[in-house]
């Protein structure tokens, strides 16, 4: 009969009684092992026959069980293959993208790449209005918390002025709050019935300032003066120009100090009889002011005298002057404002032809 030797059949043999036997495999018999995840074994038909190849449908689990978004579970193709289904290169993954990082992405073949930070320097908001000056840092939005300078007022940032700059002395200070000198003329000071200012600055070498304001137009308590002699209590003058913008603020901040060069000093600030104080420092040290009278009282009554004897620098060969400043002015404004808020406040008129370095006028 047949010799054939396979897994499902074996060569036939004679059964000594005069028969050949069909020797197949049962049909259990497995006849062809599988290959792998994604094979099947092949058992034989029981009349000798063993099937051709199979596969796992397509889908069906197999290799890396692993889920992640850039590296699906592997499943088998029907074909006997095992495919481990990664994510196509540049797909999403990980850390999302933000102002100041980069959007994570597959690699192609598994890896999910942190694509790191946006470059420093690079601007963005960080959602804080008291800030300013965003900018990518090492991935993270950060903010100069200094918003004064920045010409825009935000008073939730606790803001009273903001004028672009970051200097004191032009009527809003370096931290952004308003000054005694503001940087136009208050209009809410009270108006004295009779002034004169008289500024000489024809010598480089020193210079003159003297203010009289007089008659003020309302009532001027003791109070309202402050109280510079035991207390803090600065005294402002504030010089501005035709337009009503500041030229010159000068400050007297010698409250409850003691002035004089040689110790022990005498108090800066004395009383001056029961309404007024008198300020007198031969140094000069606030501003060149040396003499100062205050005079509270019913209205027509108050009144204030200054001095200064120097309103320059004369350590320097030239020093910008104050006169030239306010040249072309033929109304200036001074402004006298006590540390209560309270201020007077003079136009004055020019009464003589100008002449460089010299500023006489009276109010009219």
């Amino acid at each position: 009969g047949d010799t054939s030797d396979t897994a499902c059949t074996d060569p036939d043999t004679c059964d000594g009684s005069g028969d050949c036997l069909d020797n197949h495999a049962s049909a259990a018999t497995v006849c062809r092992a599988d290959a792998g995840d994604c094979d099947v074994a092949e058992t034989c038909d029981g009349a000798g026959v063993c099937p051709g190849d199979s596969f796992e449908p397509s889908g069906t689990a197999c290799g890396d069980s692993s889920d992640t978004t850039c590296d699906g579970a592997d499943t088998c193709d029907s074909a006997g293959a095992c495919l481990n289904n990664f994510a196509s290169a540049g797909t999403s993954c990980g850390d999302a993208a933000t102002q100041c990082t980069l959007q994570d992405t597959c690699d192609g073949v598994g890896t999910c790449d942190d694509n790191g930070f946006e470059a420093d320097g690079l601007s963005c908001d960080d959602g804080n209005l008291c800030t300013i000056s965003d900018a990518c840092s090492v991935g993270a939005c950060v903010g100069d918390p200094q918003t004064c300078g920045d010409g825009i007022l935000q008073s939730s940032c606790s803001e009273e002025c903001d004028d672009g700059g970051v200097q004191s002395g032009d009527g809003c200070s370096a931290l952004c709050t308003l000054e005694a000198c503001r940087a136009e003329a208050r209009p809410d000071c009270i108006s004295t019935g009779k002034a004169k200012l008289i500024i000489n600055e024809t010598s480089e070498k020193k210079g003159l300032l003297k203010a009289v304001l007089l008659k003020a137009q309302g009532e001027i308590t003791l109070a309202d003066l402050g109280d510079p002699v035991n207390s803090t209590d600065a005294l402002n003058f504030c010089l501005y120009d035709d337009a009503g913008a500041l030229v010159q603020p000068y400050a007297i901040e010698r409250g409850g100090l003691g002035c004089g060069p040689t110790e022990p000093q005498k108090p800066c600030w004395k009383e001056a009889g029961p309404f007024g104080y008198l300020y007198k420092d031969t140094a000069a040290e606030s501003d060149g002011m040396f003499k100062v009278k205050l005079k509270s009282g019913p209205e027509g009554k108050p009144s204030a005298i200054l001095l200064a004897k120097q309103i320059g620098d004369p350590s320097t060969a030239s020093y910008p002057r104050v006169t030239d400043r306010i040249a072309g002015s033929l109304g200036p404004t001074v402004q006298l404002v006590f540390d209560t808020g309270v201020c007077l406040s003079s136009t004055i008129n020019l009464t003589k032809e100008p002449k460089p370095g010299l500023f006489i006028g009276l109010q009219k």
